[in-house]
């Protein structure tokens, strides 16, 4: 499996503290099967940390792990949260696209206009990046916010939601039933982990993976854990 959100890069937002948090939480990833890992560590304009750090301590966490396990691999980006100023960054560099590809994760602020939204990610688009919607779950309170996703779907953008979203008890019930909906009509092409510890908010899939394949099947279980990720990096048709 591939994760295409983490906060894996230590010291630089609210996942890893430390170069040990970031080993921990990438062999509980290996761990539960997953292979691939994008470090997303948060971009935003008042956000403040060092460029040449992030890419710095990325290229440590590469480095152990080509001696350690080999056969793990990782790529840089960032979950950019949308304004007015993120696609200057992401024409600067500021702001990494997934693993120097054309998609960039956007995270939405709930409370934000949705014409706001798709004229921002429109402005993007022009410019021939691809946005990810990140963990786009959130963007829905009731049922009426429903047409905000597809709404972003429709005008090109692809969906992301959090594993942990389609295991989490007897809450928002309702709401996992239309998520898994729409994995079978294609609306949502990637499941993550978004993990920032390995105590509340880790980077696992497979319980996920398993629920997912026993819902609605093994080719859009593949699609959305395997295959879509792979694409992000190696090209295709994202589905």
């Amino acid at each position: 499996m591939m994760d295409i959100h983490s906060h894996i890069i230590y010291g630089i937002d609210d996942g890893a503290k430390t170069m040990e948090d970031a080993v921990a939480m990438i062999n509980m990833a290996y761990d539960d099967g997953i292979r691939s890992m994008i470090a997303t560590p948060h971009y935003h304009e008042n956000f403040k940390y060092d460029t040449g750090q992030m890419e710095t301590r990325f290229q440590i966490i590469v480095d152990k792990f080509k001696k350690d396990k080999p056969d793990m691999k990782f790529y840089l980006g960032n979950e950019a949260y949308l304004d007015e100023y993120t696609l200057e960054a992401l024409l600067n560099g500021k702001c990494k696209t997934l693993g120097g590809s054309r998609y960039v994760l956007v995270e939405l602020s709930y409370n934000a206009p949705l014409k706001m939204i798709k004229n921002i990610l429109f402005d993007i688009m022009i410019k021939g990046y691809v946005p990810i919607i990140a963990h786009c779950e959130r963007l829905i309170k009731t049922k009426d916010d429903f047409r905000r996703v597809v709404e972003l779907k429709e005008m090109g953008c692809f969906m992301q939601i959090n594993a942990s979203i389609l295991l989490n008890g007897t809450k928002k019930r309702w709401l996992r039933r239309w998520l898994i909906n729409r994995l079978k009509d294609h609306t949502i092409s990637f499941i993550s982990s978004d993990a920032h510890d390995i105590n509340y908010r880790r980077p696992l899939l497979m319980d996920t993976y398993t629920k997912v394949y026993k819902k609605v099947g093994k080719d859009i279980a593949n699609n959305v854990f395997i295959y879509n990720p792979q694409k992000i990096v190696t090209g295709g048709t994202i589905i």
